[in-house]
Order: structure tokens, then C-alpha cells, then sequence
């Protein structure tokens, strides 16, 4: 099997089209692609969420959780490559009500594979 590698360009999005803004830890480039690392996902903001703000609701703001994705390998430093796994890499939000959740609409390259 063949798993993309999620790259710094991914699309990345919560259930209500939020956009999660990530930053690279890594500054390698890799056959052309800066690869997101688990830790660049999580606790990443998260704007645009269409959630309004009130006492029953709350709009995504950051990705708390990260429950498919994480990769088989490790790269610099030893941090756990993002994946498009069997689904999309995906997780949960702060947004309310629960479950709130993100996903990678889109890997943000088509040339890096891993085979597993």
C-alpha cells in the first residue's frame, strides 16, 4: 500500500470549512516538498470556522487531536511524518458541539509515496 506524505501545502480544513493554518518544524525539503510532522498539526489555529460564537456553540480555533494520519516513519529529529493513511488524516477541534473535527481535504503533492 501507498501512503501520501501531507506536505506544507495541504488543504487542511475543519467540518465547517475553518482553514488550520500549519507551520513547518522542518526546513528540509524533501524530493521537492517541506512534509508536515504530527507536531506541526496539533495545536494549530484554525480560521474561517462558520460555528457562531454563542452559549450553546463555539467555532474550531485549534486542532486538539490528531486520530488518523500519523505516519509509519519518522524524519529529522525523529517526528512522526502526517500521512493520508487509509482515509484522510483527521482529528478533533476545540469547536463546540463535539465531535468537531479537521481533516486533509488534499495531501498538497502527488510525486512523494511511502510504501508500507
Amino acid at each position: 500500500m501507498k501512503l501520501k506524505i501531507v506536505s506544507a501545502n495541504a488543504q487542511i480544513r475543519c467540518a465547517h470549512g475553518g482553514t488550520v493554518q500549519v507551520t513547518p518544524s522542518l526546513n528540509t525539503v524533501f524530493q521537492g516538498i517541506v512534509p508536515l510532522c504530527v507536531e506541526d498539526i496539533m495545536g494549530a489555529s484554525i480560521v474561517g470556522c462558520t460555528v457562531p460564537q454563542s452559549n450553546s456553540s463555539k467555532p474550531c480555533q485549534k486542532v486538539v487531536s490528531l486520530m488518523t494520519g500519523q505516519g509509519p516513519i519518522w524524519i529529522c529529529g525523529q517526528q512522526w511524518l502526517v500521512t493520508d493513511a487509509l482515509v484522510k488524516a483527521q482529528g478533533l477541534t476545540d469547536g463546540f458541539p463535539q465531535p468537531a473535527t479537521w481533516a486533509v481535504e488534499d495531501a498538497g503533492q502527488e510525486l512523494v509515496e511511502i510504501d508500507i
